[in-house]
């Protein structure tokens, strides 16, 4: 089988640390139990876990001669049923849990060198509006990556 797409890989890697997210590694929750990349990999919906999206691909500028530069920005999302008395307080908890993981993504990305992209950091984080009707609590965590072509 054929080597995956620079993009796609960056999915796969991400998807792997976000696995790392268990109590047992001294997170706040087991989000990482369940690291989805497809809608179909999801086995319900009251099943926790984290959803990995692509977003629009830029290019900028080339920051090396000969290579162009490409910032791609991934979208992890998860929902939690607010039908319990904390979900509020887990969402936040899952928010916490997502941004130390991407610190230690960040790092150890830097100690790889032969990665031919930046070390992804967090950009934004949002708490998503609750559909009317809907027994969810949503958030969205953006981390941001430059790859090189």
């Amino acid at each position: 089988m054929a080597e995956p797409s620079k993009t796609w890989a960056i999915i796969l890697a991400l998807q792997v640390q976000l696995q790392t997210i268990t109590v047992a590694n001294g997170y706040l929750t087991d989000a990482g139990l369940n690291v989805w990349t497809t809608d179909g990999q999801r086995p319900d919906t009251e099943a926790l876990g984290l959803m990995i999206y692509s977003d629009s691909i830029t290019g900028t500028p080339a920051q090396r001669p000969g290579k162009p530069v490409r910032q791609f920005p991934l979208l992890i999302e998860f929902a939690i049923g607010n039908d319990i008395d904390n979900a509020q307080q887990q969402a936040h908890a899952v928010i916490e849990d997502i941004d130390r993981c991407m610190e230690a993504y960040s790092k150890a990305q830097v100690q790889k060198p032969s990665v031919q992209a930046t070390p992804m950091e967090v950009v934004d984080i949002a708490i998503l509006d609750r559909p009317d009707g809907e027994a969810v609590i949503a958030g969205q965590v953006r981390v941001m990556t430059t790859y090189f072509r």
